[in-house]
């Protein structure tokens, strides 16, 4: 056989967690697979490419042009971070190689595989040869991960990462792979683009590390890994940041997400890195959306009483208050006396005997005397949430503000610590199984959404899991399981959407409610409140809006409009006579 030697860039991708998607879903995981060889093909077309193997889950490609190679990487990882988002990793080296008919090999080909097997999703790793042949082509970046010992590779070799905007750089001590990492801190270099240490403030204090010090040990009592990773000797800090976004039910999550960002340019710090009024907004932000969270577990279970107990009455005071958030407007929805709802729902159960669907929070107290420090906390954050909207912080009280923000958050998500005992799932769909002479059993097709980033966004679910009973479809709901049987629930829909769910889609896309206006209600899409909300009225997703006014009707004990208006219909024909 004709060999012939040539040098090249070299690439291996590869989807990560693909055999566990295949025992999940085998379509889903096909699905995948298909749209990563589609996109792959598509851009090593445009970047001229030789795709040179496909395997079960990955790709070897090979380059001309070194240029070409890093920039169709680039436009890969952009593209498969798009819904449906395929994980991927991707390993780049320059080198010599070995080509025979349709096959290569050599100990270039072996380092590209190395450094491929480094990667996490999202991330494209490459040797220091690749960062060297670009070195006159400003518009790519690269960061420094350190020097590593890569498997049958006789000499230490630094590993980059490519920090364009949209690419993962990962923390260098995340990495594992095919081999070790031999320093603890990256080699320096020339290179413009290395990562910076955390920034530490006037006070000495690195951002995030007060919130972390003062919950970590409640959540630890009821998360084996976030235990596990306060006992190493050397703490890693992205990994406890990790497992504390992770415990927590999704909303409140990828609040604590944002405040944890770190850029991946590190000329280009994010403005949570340091002591900023926008890290200050993100601070109120994250403790407001903890409490609109806790006000829906209450709603939820308010309307569930009341639909089994048609006696059960509030008090003026109570529907006043619940009034007030019915009618929430975009003017006031972030200035909405969260402690006060709360209250109010919490004084209903007591006064009627009714037991809390989470029993923590019957002695859950805000702003009413029982709890001073956590009173203290919410006062705190009601005014400088006043100072915010006002425009009022002085530049030089940001730093303090935003310490004693953190203390007031760390306070309140120490009290509520509790809830990561508890699964947030989205229900998509209900399978009846039913073999001859056996039970019906309940087959939920289903995505946990306390680790919805990981999860969610990959269209992963967690199919076959089978009950003895069921919950709610296509909703969003707290679960309480023992083994194959569901011992309790509680639906948090219409408060809290996913409108994959309610469109058929494997993925999660969660909402919030915020406010009504309109007759239509609007939601502030979880992972960007930026967005413009969706709106949802008898048109759009009407069986939300039918379900959130039968809440109301419920609660002030008469019929939503909708209904008035059907009865108002009936008339001429024999079938609406008689329905």
């Amino acid at each position: 056989m004709r060999q012939r030697r040539q040098l090249a860039a070299i690439m291996f991708t590869d989807m990560i967690g693909y055999t566990a998607m295949m025992s999940r879903d085998e379509v889903l995981a096909g699905r995948l697979r298909q749209r990563h060889r589609e996109v792959i093909r598509l851009r090593h077309e445009q970047y001229f490419g030789d795709i040179i193997q496909y395997f079960g889950d990955g790709t070897l490609s090979i380059f001309n042009s070194t240029v070409d190679a890093v920039q169709c990487a680039i436009d890969i990882q952009l593209d498969l971070r798009k819904d449906p988002i395929v994980p991927l990793r991707i390993g780049l080296h320059f080198g010599e190689l070995v080509r025979e008919e349709e096959d290569v090999f050599g100990s270039a080909v072996n380092i590209a595989s190395r450094l491929e097997s480094f990667a996490v999703e999202g991330a494209i790793l490459t040797s220091q040869k690749v960062r060297a042949e670009l070195s006159n082509q400003p518009d790519f970046h690269f960061n420094s991960l350190g020097t590593f010992q890569l498997k049958n590779v006789p000499q230490p070799m630094q590993i980059f990462a490519v920090s364009n905007d949209g690419i993962l750089v990962p923390d260098p001590k995340e990495l594992d792979g095919k081999g070790k990492r031999i320093e603890d801190n990256p080699v320096k270099t020339a290179l413009p683009n290395l990562p910076l240490p955390p920034i530490t403030g006037k006070s000495g204090v690195i951002v995030n590390d007060l919130l972390i010090d003062l919950i970590c040990e409640n959540l630890a009592e009821y998360s084996k890994d976030l235990d596990d990773e306060l006992n190493k000797e050397d703490l890693d800090i992205p990994s406890i940041k990790r497992e504390i976004v992770d415990v927590f039910p999704t909303p409140i999550g990828e609040q604590l997400r944002v405040l944890f960002t770190r850029s991946n340019d590190s000329r280009r710090p994010d403005e949570m890195e340091y002591f900023s009024v926008g890290r200050l907004q993100q601070l109120v932000s994250t403790y407001n959306t903890t409490l609109q969270f806790i006000n829906f577990i209450l709603l939820s279970q308010l309307w569930d009483e009341k639909y089994k107990n048609e006696n059960l009455k509030l008090s003026e005071e109570q529907l006043a208050v619940c009034k007030k958030f019915y009618k929430t407007s975009i003017e006031n929805f972030n200035e909405l006396d969260h402690a006060n709802l709360i209250n109010s729902i919490s004084n209903v159960f007591k006064e009627n005997n009714i037991s809390f669907f989470l029993d923590e929070l019957k002695s859950f107290n805000l702003n009413n005397g029982k709890d001073e420090e956590l009173d203290s906390s919410y006062q705190y954050i009601k005014n400088l949430q006043i100072e915010l909207n006002q425009g009022d912080i002085d530049a030089e009280q940001v730093e303090t503000k935003c310490l004693d923000a953190e203390e007031k958050l760390g306070i309140l998500l120490k009290r509520i610590a509790f809830l990561v005992q508890y699964k947030l799932v989205t229900i998509k769909n209900i399978e009846l199984v039913k073999s001859r002479h056996e039970s019906v059993r309940y087959r939920h097709n289903q995505i946990t959404l306390n680790r919805a980033l990981t999860v969610a966004t990959t269209g992963v679910t967690e199919v076959g899991i089978d009950f003895d009973n069921f919950a709610d479809n296509k909703s969003v709901i707290f679960l309480k399981r023992d083994n194959n049987e569901i011992i309790g629930y509680l639906n948090l829909t219409p408060f809290i959407i996913d409108e994959n769910a309610l469109n058929g889609n494997q993925s999660s896309k969660i909402y919030l409610f915020i406010y009504y206006m309109n007759d239509a209600y609007h939601y502030q899409f979880m992972n960007n409140p930026s967005d413009q909300p969706l709106v949802i009225n008898k048109k759009f997703y009407p069986q939300i809006k039918n379900q959130f006014d039968r809440f109301w009707a419920k609660i002030f004990s008469q019929e939503p409009d909708f209904v008035k208006q059907l009865e108002k219909d009936k008339g001429g024909s024999r079938f609406s006579r008689k329905r």
